[in-house]
């Protein structure tokens, strides 16, 4: 039995109302080459960066997805797929991760590059984002060989820590459609503090590191922050403020960000790796952070 699906394109650059005809009819003339789709209609919209598609398919999601990310590489925008049901998106909770996220950047590895040991660090960080090491072991052991930083040698780490692109916006956007916004880092209070001050996060859920003379300890301090925590911080505030799960939206890069990328209506693998864009159903990987705001109609 057919099932109607919807699929957004989200384009950074579509200045005209001539370009967006020309990257449309591109769009649909790839999308035609996947013999399932049928009924292959354009939905107009007023959002200059958004092109919606309604189709017909006997193919499952799963299957549809996967060819429509190869259509994604080819043209280099991102598509999103979703059921025709769940097409429409009112969040009441945005729920990301920071490292690599809401920052181009991992505060761990700018930490471990203060102490000298900064390759060895990002060694063991990509490994663990990749989901090839356990993210409680490998955290342990990255924080152990920061032991003895003097603090006031961290006071340049902020210095680089960049918000993504459309990081501001988004937040700004969030807020004036009155969603709850968290932050969930597996990085640390001493820096997420700040930036979720600074944007304005309603809750902030991150590691504390053990502190002793002015120094690093080496040690996290209480229950480490990783994927099931993200989770648990998730459900929490989604039973506090009465939502379903369809009205949740995470995002994060790293395998520890897949519990709640898997629990949320939207959960979105933003410019992330293998492991998380083979099992996340919305992947963003042409677009900065606005383009969450143009997925929603923000």
């Amino acid at each position: 039995m057919k099932q109607q699906y919807s699929v957004r394109a989200l384009v950074e650059n579509l200045l005209s109302g001539q370009s967006k005809v020309q990257l449309t009819a591109q769009l649909i003339s790839a999308m035609q080459s996947v013999d399932e789709i049928s009924n292959l209609e354009d939905l107009e919209t007023k959002n200059n960066h958004l092109i919606r598609l309604s189709f017909y398919s006997d193919s499952s999601f799963n299957i549809l997805q996967s060819k429509l990310q190869l259509i994604s590489e080819q043209l280099e925008i991102d598509l999103i797929l979703k059921n025709w049901s769940e097409r429409k998106m009112t969040p009441g909770l945005l729920i990301m991760d920071m490292d690599s996220t809401l920052v181009q950047a991992e505060t761990i590895d700018q930490i471990a590059a203060v102490a000298g040991v900064g390759e060895k660090v990002a060694e063991i960080t990509e490994s663990a984002m990749r989901g090839e090491l356990d993210f409680t072991e490998s955290l342990n052991a990255r924080v152990s060989m920061l032991e003895g930083i003097l603090i006031d040698d961290l006071d340049a780490v902020h210095d680089c820590l960049p918000l993504t692109g459309g990081a501001v916006n988004l937040l700004k956007k969030a807020q004036e459609n009155g969603c709850h916004t968290a932050l969930v880092s597996g990085g640390f209070t001493m820096f997420a503090g700040p930036i979720a001050e600074k944007l304005g996060f309603d809750t902030l859920s991150a590691n504390t590191l053990g502190i002793e003379d002015n120094r690093l300890t080496g040690r996290v301090v209480g229950d480490i922050v990783d994927g099931q925590s993200k989770l648990q911080t998730l459900n929490r505030l989604r039973d506090k403020l009465g939502l379903t799960s369809q009205q949740i939206v995470a995002i994060g890069d790293g395998a520890n960000d897949l519990p709640m990328l898997s629990a949320a209506g939207t959960g979105i693998a933003f410019h992330a790796k293998p492991k998380v864009q083979q099992q996340a159903t919305t992947i963003l990987n042409y677009n900065d952070l606005n383009a969450v705001c143009w997925l929603l109609d923000w």
